[in-house]
């Protein structure tokens, strides 16, 4: 039985990404900049949307494509849109660790995201670290974000655990400061942290 719950956001904590090879893309293959797509996107909640599972894959791509207006496909948008991404490996490693010492050090593992269904398809495809986790939980799924409140509960249900056992790692502060209301142990996450000593004292503690 686990006495303590560990979960992990996924981007920029267990696989970093960079959407400018997506933006260089279209700035060279389209009369659209970087502005203008990023302004699309947020402005029409496009992004918001599609990561709170309230649009298709097939609508996001579409309207993306017809306001970039390229002959282009859809599936080579997809695959431009996948193109970000790159492993934070130390903390693959250390993931990789824990899963198989759960029994040794009386843990769980959770995951918990903003995301949508493409890149998620993607990197589990691509990824090995999905089996890792008890529970995972991905925004565009469960129609909840982060730092909602009702997320974090929702994922504090599905392992069966408790704010002051759990510790949850992000790279967003509003994210971080979320969870806290709750009362989780929450860290803000950085490159530059020891992310290692911090997750073994919590174990320990």
């Amino acid at each position: 039985m686990a006495n303590r719950t560990i979960i992990f956001d996924l981007g920029k904590v267990l696989i970093d990404f960079s959407f400018d090879p997506f933006y260089d893309w279209i700035e060279n293959h389209t009369n659209r900049t970087r502005k203008d797509v990023y302004k699309f996107l947020k402005e029409n909640q496009l992004i918001k949307d599609y990561e709170l599972g309230k649009i298709s894959s097939k609508v996001f791509f579409e309207s993306l494509k017809e306001f970039l207006n390229t002959d282009c496909s859809v599936e080579f948008l997809k695959e431009l849109w996948n193109d970000i991404f790159s492993p934070i490996e130390e903390n693959i490693e250390l993931l990789k660790e824990l899963f198989l010492n759960k029994e040794k050090y009386k843990i769980q593992l959770g995951l918990l995201s903003n995301t949508n269904d493409e890149h998620i398809k993607y990197l589990e495809k691509h990824y090995d670290i999905f089996s890792f986790f008890d529970a995972k939980v991905f925004s565009y799924q469960v129609h909840l974000e982060k730092p909602q409140k009702e997320i974090y509960e929702y994922t504090l249900n599905l392992l069966k655990t408790k704010p002051v056992v759990t510790l949850f790692i992000d790279d967003k502060m509003e994210n971080v400061e979320g969870a806290k209301q709750l009362g989780i142990h929450s860290i803000h996450y950085q490159p530059h942290i020891n992310l290692k000593n911090i997750i073994n004292s919590f174990v320990k503690y």
